[in-house]
């Protein structure tokens, strides 16, 4: 759908471009290694995942997204905490 700036106004326009862009990032992308290639999956089929290691300087929190594909494959992306915070999905373990 194409819309005339002028008709609406830059205001409109702006806040229209933004909600298209919530409405595109409802997913979330992966990198699938046995496909060779990105891909998107809904928001409510991740789980978050906080890893937490010993090192010696302290403990080490490391906040992942993890999914599965269509074809099995699972998938992990590292984020950083306010991305972590943001998402809806649950958390596991």
């Amino acid at each position: 759908m194409i819309y005339n700036q002028h008709e609406m106004g830059p205001v409109k326009v702006k806040n229209l471009i933004e909600k298209q862009k919530i409405e595109r990032s409802r997913g979330m992308k992966f990198y699938n290694v046995k496909k060779r290639e990105s891909v998107d999956v809904p928001e409510n089929k991740c789980t978050k995942v906080v890893y937490k290691r010993k090192t010696s300087k302290g403990t080490q929190e490391r906040y992942a997204v993890r999914a599965k594909d269509n074809d099995g494959t699972n998938l992990t992306k590292f984020v950083n905490k306010a991305t972590f915070d943001k998402l809806s999905c649950p958390v596991s373990k």
